[in-house]
């Protein structure tokens, strides 16, 4: 179900109808047995199906021209009158000249935003439940998370249940200073009993209260609904008139459709505050970045770093046993230490990242209390999505009594992982990893950790 969601709500079936589409047209027109020209038409309203089912808020105008143009194309490719069949090579030129035109009109909404650098900027959040969380005092929501782990300064003003028009009347007793402004609104007038105008018209004014000289503002997109574009055109429209940065939907479904990130698939759990916070800072800290950074993380690789392991069951033997071949890892064992080599040397795409969770799961196995060290030297590149899969496998190891320490980090590599906070060059129980300049001072340190439990 969960790839579902994300398929429709990060805009993933439009591009995908598209495509259908476009590759419909040249099996029209160069194959002309039936079989053929069945699948492609099948192909061809499949993907106007997907199209129309993806709520991509698209201008109205866009939609008209381009229903009635694939309507006649579809019709024309199966009437055999040869005054119809002097016109379809003009209709086949013009579907792929219009859907080519809505995909690159969409393109620019699904790129992630950059922010400047900005010192240490206050960060303000206003956002509903999936924030706020469901009232559990004992959850730690990922705002708090933010300001915890990260060190920055939060000033969260997420509530339950919060609409747009709740929202402003918050706002409006509120006085901002400058900073960055991240909001997460309009789920629940989205899904709720607000009509269209009514959330245009609160929309405008919040973001009219929000926007002004030394705020950044930004805006995670809505992930809409079959047939609720409208919803999706005002937050677009809007957002360009303020001049607010508009943070793909996709980074948004990506956390909520990941496996047991949420307890109700809207509503964050423990781990999906965590995966949340991780995400929110990977956008944000491109603001915070200093000019120190690189060198800070040179200094990082070339000491060895204290260790810090979270708290764990004693270590117990581990089962010898034959390990499974893997597409993207290279698995053996040192000292009783399981030592992964992730091979790929970009790791960017969902479908890669989703596959390397599963494989460092299955390396582990049914091991009770696993030392792992995750050997990156091959990787010369990672994204975001690739964060979401190490914090995974972190979990995972926690959650069995496990440690696990990275090493052989490449410069870039570990710049995202430094500015990230999700390595640290001193111990501390707020950074999930520790790292390590090479595999055999790695193993060295579990081995040694594992002997003093």
């Amino acid at each position: 179900m969960n790839w579902v969601i994300y398929f429709f709500g990060s805009g993933a079936a439009f591009f995908s109808g598209v495509g259908l589409v476009l590759a419909a047209i040249p099996v029209l027109s160069f194959y002309h047995r039936k079989w053929a020209m069945r699948l492609a038409t099948l192909c061809a309203l499949l993907g106007l199906i997907l199209i129309a089912l993806s709520a991509t808020p698209l201008p109205y105008w866009f939609y008209a021209a381009a229903g009635l143009v694939s309507l006649v194309w579809l019709v024309a490719e199966r009437v055999e009158r040869k005054r119809v069949q002097n016109f379809r090579t003009g209709l086949r030129i013009s579907m792929v000249l219009i859907w080519s035109v809505g995909t690159l009109t969409e393109i620019p909404h699904h790129i992630v935003p950059t922010l400047k650098p900005a010192g240490r900027p206050r960060l303000y959040i206003f956002a509903d439940s999936v924030a706020a969380g469901m009232g559990e005092a004992s959850m730690e929501t990922w705002p708090k998370l933010l300001a915890r782990s990260y060190s920055i300064d939060v000033q969260d003003h997420s509530q339950m249940g919060a609409k747009v028009s709740s929202m402003l009347r918050k706002v409006e007793r509120l006085s901002l200073g400058e900073g960055i402004i991240l909001l997460e609104i309009g789920g629940n007038d989205l899904l709720g009993s607000t009509s269209a105008k009514e959330f245009e018209g609160d929309l405008n004014q919040l973001l009219a209260k929000l926007c002004g000289p030394g705020r950044i503002v930004i805006m995670f997109e809505l992930p809409l609904p079959p047939f609720c574009n409208e919803f999706g055109r005002i937050q677009r429209r809007l957002a360009d008139n303020y001049r607010v940065q508009l943070i793909p939907k996709r980074i948004f479904v990506s956390v909520l459709t990941t496996d047991q990130a949420t307890v109700d698939s809207v509503h964050l759990s423990r781990y999906g505050h965590e995966l949340m916070a991780a995400t929110v800072w990977s956008l944000i800290r491109p603001a915070y970045i200093r000019e120190e950074g690189e060198k800070r993380v040179m200094n990082c690789l070339n000491r060895s770093l204290p260790i810090h392991f979270p708290r764990a069951a004693p270590a117990r033997r581990l089962a010898t046993m034959a390990q499974p071949s893997f597409q993207y890892l290279k698995s053996q064992v040192q000292n009783e230490v399981l030592v992964l080599t992730i091979t790929p040397a970009e790791i960017h795409s969902e479908g890669m990242t989703e596959d390397l969770r599963l494989e460092l799961l299955a390396a582990v196995g049914s091991q009770e209390n696993p030392k792992v060290v995750l050997d990156l030297q091959p990787v010369k590149l990672i994204s975001t999505t690739c964060l979401r899969a190490l914090l995974s496998f972190r979990r995972h190891l926690r959650d069995k009594g496990g440690q696990v320490l990275l090493c052989n980090l490449a410069t870039p590599v570990a710049e995202v992982l430094f500015t990230t906070r999700l390595v640290s060059p001193t111990s501390s129980a707020l950074i999930p990893f520790s790292m390590s300049p090479d595999v055999a001072t790695a193993v060295a340190h579990l081995s040694a950790a594992s002997s003093q439990r």
